[in-house]
């Protein structure tokens, strides 16, 4: 759990067991130094990942029913423009052109308004090109 843009985030662990859900991802650490540079917090973060080989993955939070806004933070891991994926929220797309980015080079992507009806926040990462990756999520209502 670490502090980002002064609000205190759940650790990947405590979300699972609060209400997030998540189709069988691999799970990664990395030391790559962020570019432009960002706090000790936001670094760790960006450098723990979510994600899954060739396929989509599939995220949900719990939640009541509502309006949110929901921020996807990305980084690139592994080297310069190697994925870019779609991003979708209650299945309608939000972004078809997220990822292409340097190696080290991040992207907090949102405010994304959403509304949730069912219960459950879905957010899917659709990959157009390499795998699609998740460091962090952020939703306010």
């Amino acid at each position: 759990a670490v502090t980002i843009d002064g609000n205190a985030w759940q650790s990947y662990a405590a979300a699972l067991s609060s209400g997030l859900g998540v189709n069988s991802p691999n799970v990664t650490t990395t030391s790559v130094t962020p570019s432009p540079a960002t706090d000790s917090s936001t670094a760790s973060m960006l450098n723990s990942a979510i994600w899954k080989g060739g396929a989509d993955l599939n995220v949900t939070r719990t939640l009541a029913s509502g309006n949110y806004q929901v921020y996807l933070w990305v980084m690139e891991n592994y080297q310069s423009n190697y994925r870019s994926f779609k991003i979708r929220l209650e299945g309608n797309e939000v972004n078809a052109s997220a990822g292409n980015l340097p190696l080290g080079g991040w992207a907090k992507y949102g405010p994304y308004s959403v509304s949730v009806n069912d219960g459950a926040l879905n957010v899917d990462l659709v990959p157009v090109s390499g795998d699609v990756h998740l460091m962090g999520m952020a939703i306010f209502n």
